[in-house]
């Protein structure tokens, strides 16, 4: 197997469906007899005979399949699961299979290999790629970059797009995420304007307007901010939300020398909102990401991608700033000017 660009074993999509099948069929063999799924697993239909023709595959002929690659030939597969620790080294032992896989480049040829090696994969677990559903996005810095059309791949076509959600975030072709930012302060401000009643109603407390923007408003504009990677005219962006949501709360403030009712200053709001603004709350959340990434170890993908680099030369002008950057910034606001940062996180109580 080829190492992948960032480094290590890449993930192979025709390997990983063979791991989870092999550990889910080990842990449905060993449930017994008085389960509904171990009963479906070793119970035969009853009725006519079978329709003329080749009959279909069904899914323990899978993992017969898989074993059979493991050099595993005999038949009654499911007392070998009844062993824990025998069966574990088999479901290591399918991660281990060397399957063909190109490393990641941009180039549509390379999207058209993994995308057959896919589709392989898929055709083993009875699944079938929609092409109606599926799309395809070839990433890159270069904001001019121009489509060239669907991607074709056997009797396939897949149109390309330049912006996707997975995951509900917004991911676009020059990997930025300005457009998901923006698209979260949208999806904010919806929810600001569902509970705006509330919000200005004098029959509620302060303290319950407050826990309504922090449960209500908050969780969805800030879901998925432990990736991103704001700039400074993003970040007053958000500030002007959050004050635009605190100003509401809190209402106006009477002058002590004129007398006038006037809006209060962002200082007062901080002073009265005991809570850390929304900037302070995405760094924190990022930090607690990040220390969970650098604990997965190099088994994992999102360790490796965060300790890769990739090959080649930049291209001109000046870099832009990686997530990595801003941990390293924000563990500067706290004191901590060592660069080896990934050792600190292995101590989950520093």
């Amino acid at each position: 197997m080829e190492k992948h660009r960032w480094g290590g074993q890449g993930w192979n999509p025709a390997v990983e469906p063979k791991n989870k099948r092999l550990r889910w069929a080990g842990h449905v063999a060993r449930m017994g007899e008085s389960r509904n799924t171990y009963r479906v697993l070793v119970g035969r239909p009853e009725g006519k005979k079978k329709p003329l023709g080749r009959p279909r595959r069904r899914w323990e002929d899978n993992i017969k399949m898989d074993l059979r690659e493991l050099g595993y030939d005999d038949r009654d597969w499911i007392n070998l699961a009844q062993d824990r620790d025998q069966w574990r080294a088999y479901v290591r032992a399918a991660m281990n299979l060397r399957v063909p896989q190109k490393p990641v480049r941009e180039n549509p040829q390379t999207i058209r290999e993994n995308t057959e090696i896919l589709l392989e994969a898929s055709k083993e677990i009875g699944l079938e790629v929609s092409p109606e559903k599926t799309k395809c996005m070839i990433m890159s810095r270069d904001e001019n970059i121009v489509l060239n059309g669907n991607i074709k791949v056997g009797n396939l076509s897949f149109g390309e797009v330049e912006k996707s959600k997975y995951l509900e975030a917004t991911v676009t072709n020059i990997n930025d995420t300005r457009e998901e930012i923006k698209h979260r302060i949208n999806m904010g401000n919806a929810c600001y304007y569902l509970v705006l009643k509330l919000l200005s109603s004098s029959l509620l407390s302060k303290n319950l307007k407050v826990r309504i923007y922090e449960t209500v408003i908050l969780p969805v504009l800030l879901y998925g901010c432990e990736t991103w990677t704001p700039t400074l005219k993003e970040e007053h962006t958000l500030r002007v939300f959050e004050n635009k949501v605190l100003r509401k709360i809190f209402g106006a403030n009477r002058d002590d020398v004129t007398g006038e009712w006037r809006t209060l200053h962002n200082t007062e709001l901080h002073a009265l909102y005991s809570s850390p603004d929304i900037i302070r709350n995405i760094k924190s959340r990022r930090l607690r990401l990040a220390g969970h990434v650098a604990r997965m170890g190099e088994s994992k993908n999102a360790y490796r991608v965060l300790l890769g680099r990739p090959e080649g030369k930049r291209h001109l002008g000046r870099p832009r700033r990686r997530w990595e950057d801003n941990i390293k910034m924000d563990l500067r606001e706290v004191g901590y000017n060592d660069r080896k940062w990934i050792n600190l996180a292995q101590d989950r109580d520093q």
